[in-house]
């Protein structure tokens, strides 16, 4: 409760300026919020895809198929193999 009033304050003592730098304080934590939801989303691989890869021993030729979208195109960057396939 102590650090709650300091904080209160602080707040007047600071004057005009301090509210607009705590607005984008909040505003700055909501947008980190947001890109970490984002991207922990986006970035999540498929279950079937981690059992593949977690298993000793796996095929290329099966995880390329699992990667693959059903178009063909991952759109991600080559693996070794498709590197290797290449050149």
């Amino acid at each position: 409760m102590h650090d709650l009033k300091g904080f209160l304050v602080a707040l007047q003592v600071g004057g005009v300026m301090i509210y607009p730098l705590l607005a984008l304080t909040v505003l700055a934590i909501v947008i980190i919020l947001e890109k970490s939801f984002v991207y922990s989303a986006r970035t999540r691989l498929p279950g079937a895809l981690i059992a593949l890869v977690e298993t000793y021993g796996f095929a290329w030729d099966d995880f390329e198929t699992q990667r693959a979208p059903p178009g063909g195109s991952s759109h991600g960057p080559p693996t070794r193999r498709a590197r290797s396939r290449r050149r």
